[in-house]
């Protein structure tokens, strides 16, 4: 199971949107993976977790908490800390910077596409 749904923006309206879709909503990944004998779950974070204080990056290393919680309980799975991820949706500014980049924005820092199935 591939977990890349969060609430992936500087701020927001309400501040605890955060924490009720990052850090919740993996544990509700957590807990129907288990459930349904999920093999493993590929928990996608960020690289910016372990940097300034923002409720982004707090709420991202609560969902990293809520995964290796998930581990202790006998689930499987894996952490993954891309630069940036993009793909179909409504052009950001984050995917916009990215896309006029030589090579879409593939350099020195990897990045990662996630595409709608």
């Amino acid at each position: 199971m591939f977990h890349l749904a969060a609430h992936a923006r500087a701020w927001a309206a309400n501040p605890k949107d955060f924490e009720a879709i990052n850090v919740e909503g993996t544990r509700n990944v957590a807990s129907a993976a288990l459930t349904a004998g999920v093999r493993r779950v590929v928990h996608v974070s960020t690289e910016l977790v372990d940097g300034d204080e923002t409720l982004y990056q707090r709420s991202k290393r609560g969902a990293e908490q809520v995964v290796h919680q998930y581990l202790a309980r006998g689930g499987d799975a894996v952490i993954v800390r891309p630069t940036r991820v993009y793909g179909p949706g409504p052009l950001t500014p984050a995917k916009t910077a990215c896309s006029r980049q030589p090579n879409g924005g593939r350099g020195a820092r990897p990045t990662s596409w996630a595409a709608r199935t």
